[in-house]
Order: C-alpha cells, then sequence, then structure tokens
C-alpha cells in the first residue's frame, strides 16, 4: 500500500534496520525506502538529522537541550554532541525564517 504524507504531518523517520520508520502524531508507517534514500527527498530545510538513527521535522522541535531534543507532541530523541550544534543553528534560523 503506498502512503502520500504531508511534510507538516510527519513528526521524526527512524531507521530500522534497513527500512525507515515515519512517526506522525496519529500513526507510524514502514516504509520500503531506507533512511538514507528519504533524507534525499526530504527538504534540508525543514528537517535536520538528530542521529545515525533519526531525521526530525524542524516544524515540531519544541527545544534542544543537552542531550535531548523535545518535540511538541512531548517525545524526546537523544541527541550526539555533534548534532545538537547543528540542529539548534537550523531550528532558530527555521523559526526566525518564518517558514
Amino acid at each position: 500500500m503506498r502512503y502520500s504524507l504531508k511534510f507538516d504531518e510527519i513528526l521524526y523517520l527512524e531507521k530500522r534496520g534497513r527500512q525507515a520508520i515515519i512517526h506522525t502524531k496519529k500513526m507510524k508507517y514502514q516504509s520500503n525506502m531506507n533512511l538514507n534514500e528519504i533524507w534525499e527527498k526530504l527538504d534540508e530545510r525543514m528537517f535536520a538529522a538528530v542521529h545515525g538513527s533519526f531525521i526530525v521535522n524542524l516544524k515540531h522541535v519544541h527545544s534542544v537541550s543537552s542531550g535531548m531534543v523535545m518535540l511538541t507532541d512531548g517525545t524526546e530523541l537523544g541527541v550526539t554532541r555533534g548534532y545538537r550544534k547543528e540542529l539548534t543553528e537550523k531550528h532558530i534560523a527555521f523559526v526566525q525564517g518564518g517558514m
């Protein structure tokens, strides 16, 4: 079965084995594409890698702290040090850009 999701619906994507799980507020969808294939199709201004296993939608980032990113729905994801700075900068730029 094929799904068509709007960017706004996607909270984050999770790498699971060779496949990706797309998390929305309502459901999880298993994709037959891997995370790298999906990443190539996403608008990088709207999405940022948290670490090797997650890609988050910046629109749903509430805050970024020392080791966590908190999403607007209360989900917490671990953030590795190298991505924390990048994610914070992208999130600030995204908010300031008014997209």
